[in-house]
């Protein structure tokens, strides 16, 4: 009782990820919005609704909140990691696309012995000879 109330949370959360994890990235503003986003958690955990769960869409939006910072703290991780810009995922500070090495990973986001997330790598598996065969030449210089 008496917290904030959980729609100021959320508003705030949905313009910061916008501003600092939205289409074009940086690696400073991405670093700025993992940061903010310890800020919106302490929030979040004080946040209240007010009045009782029926017909009330703050209750709903404080059992939410946990999930969508989770989410939000997932997809900065995962931006700030991959250096390099690919289709939607541009990156203002890695403006090329690595075929090399980013066109055959996979982000991998665990949480680890303490409690926090942490992010590795895991490489897709090898292609079948049969599905190669039905990509563009497009395709597979990706492939290379």
């Amino acid at each position: 009782k008496g917290g904030e109330n959980p729609a100021k949370v959320v508003s705030d959360l949905r313009e910061m990820m916008q501003e600092k994890a939205g289409i074009i990235r940086t690696g400073s503003l991405l670093k700025e919005a993992i940061s903010d986003l310890d800020d919106l958690e302490e929030r979040a955990s004080k946040s209240s609704p007010g009045g009782g769960i029926v017909y009330n869409p703050g209750w709903h939006q404080a059992l939410e909140l946990g999930a969508m910072i989770d989410v939000s703290r997932m997809c900065a991780m995962a931006a700030l990691r991959r250096e390099e810009s690919r289709g939607a995922h541009t990156r203002d500070d890695f403006p090329e696309t690595d075929h090399k090495f980013w066109g055959k990973i996979n982000s991998v986001i665990r949480i680890g012995d303490g409690g926090s997330m942490e992010i590795d790598f895991s490489s897709y598996p090898k292609m079948p000879k049969e599905l190669k065969s039905l990509l563009d030449e497009d395709d597979l210089h990706e492939e290379e």
